[in-house]
């Protein structure tokens, strides 16, 4: 018997990171075309209109990863086949990275982006794993270090592209790598590596994890998504971090068309000013922040509606004053940058771990994956605006910094959010 334990705590370990792994490529995956798309239509395709295609094809991830969320959370549910659905995401997701080097159409991007979110549905299937493996501070410890690794892989991912910047292979006529699209054939090299890993170190554990359930009377028919909406605190969690995460989303992107666009930026400037922030951003996360949230987590989450009024507004400056000096625009870049990283990436935590306060502890991960598929139907929306808003941002910014700053005064209206109680 304990022979059989020691077995199933080694696999456990063994599963448990492995997934810790796999969300730091799944986080690399979701954006790291951010920066080179734009690029990479224009000048490789030559579309007339690449800044909508830009976020049609942008839009695309997130909405693959919200509905496939739902699908396969339900699946995986009823098999428990951890393994299979990795495996399944990880090639379906080399498969989409192929598809989006070759510029036969544009369709092809738009396929291949919308087979690579499909892997994104791995972090609901995941949680819930996490969720029977462990209990108390050691399942919070495992769905932190997963958290922060896909936090850094998300940031890592758009300074990707110049690591590529003296590659030029054309192999025909309608596929040539270079550094707006080789950062696909990358990750699909990555996903390649993940399959032995998976293959050899995800176990499917079974019904072993009952050692760590809690209570019995706690059953899913108790807690549904009825239960989450007739909450006004839980629905106002959740929706004030979608709203976040939305509006992150669209600040990144205008960034990006900003130095592409409106500055005139080089790739190769915008992927090391990006750089420069990841690093920083790694940096806070790794020294500072996980110590923090703990004792502050109701202070920093109300501190984040703030600071993205703020990122938005800075954003908007060089449509009212228009900046020409290169050292100007690299503050104004990397200011713009480092709050969106702050407070559109450490929302997740910061929303999980507030979530994981006022749900039964049994129904957790099923909490966290409706909160998970609302963020990205928000994210989808969010991704067909941001050209449209890119056009409009003089108007449409105080707007959004006006609803930042609404929604910080609702939370502080309910005391369930007040950093006193």
């Amino acid at each position: 018997m304990e022979q059989a334990d020691a077995d199933w705590l080694k696999k456990r370990h063994s599963t448990s990171w492995i997934c810790i792994v796999y969300a730091f490529a799944i986080g690399m995956e979701y954006s790291c075309i951010s920066t080179s798309l734009l690029y990479y239509l224009k000048e490789d395709l030559k579309l007339e209109n690449p800044k909508l295609w830009y976020s049609v094809i942008m839009s695309l991830s997130a909405a693959s990863a919200s509905i496939n969320a739902v699908i396969s959370g339900k699946l995986f549910d009823k098999t428990r086949r951890l393994k299979l659905f990795m495996l399944i995401f990880t090639m379906v997701t080399l498969v989409g990275n192929l598809l989006y080097t070759l510029q036969i159409s544009v369709w092809f991007l738009a396929v291949g982006r919308f087979l690579c979110g499909l892997c994104d549905a791995a972090q609901p299937v995941i949680s819930g794993e996490f969720s029977r493996l462990f209990k108390g501070q050691e399942l919070t410890k495992k769905l932190s270090q997963y958290q922060a690794l896909y936090a850094v892989g998300f940031v890592m991912g758009p300074a990707c592209p110049v690591l590529f910047g003296k590659i030029n292979i054309q192999i025909t006529e309608w596929l040539v790598l270079n550094q707006n699209n080789f950062v696909s054939i990358f990750m699909a090299l990555v996903m390649l590596g993940m399959i032995p890993a998976i293959t050899v170190g995800v176990h499917d554990l079974g019904k072993k994890e009952d050692i760590c359930n809690r209570e019995p009377e706690h059953s899913m028919n108790n807690f549904t998504a009825k239960d989450i909406v007739m909450n006004f605190d839980l629905i106002l969690l959740i929706i004030s971090s979608a709203l976040v995460n939305a509006i992150a989303s669209i600040v990144e992107l205008n960034i990006n068309l900003m130095a592409s666009d409106w500055y005139q930026w080089s790739l190769d400037r915008l992927s090391i000013t990006t750089f420069v922030c990841v690093f920083v951003y790694i940096v806070f996360m790794l020294t500072v922040a996980y110590k923090i949230i703990d004792t502050h987590l109701k202070l920093i989450f109300l501190l984040v509606f703030l600071l993205h009024a703020m990122c938005v507004l800075i954003l908007m400056l060089p449509k009212l004053y228009p900046i020409y000096n290169i050292y100007w625009q690299e503050i104004q870049m990397v200011v713009s940058i480092l709050l969106n990283s702050v407070t559109g990436l450490t929302i997740a935590v910061l929303a999980r771990a507030l979530l994981f306060q006022m749900v039964p502890p049994d129904h957790a991960s099923f909490s966290d994956g409706f909160r998970s598929t609302v963020t990205r139907v928000f994210s989808v929306l969010a991704f067909f605006a941001a050209s449209w808003i890119y056009e409009n941002t003089i108007y449409v910014s105080p707007v959004i910094a006006f609803v930042m700053i609404s929604t910080f005064f609702i939370l502080v209206s309910r005391r369930i959010y007040r950093p006193c109680t």
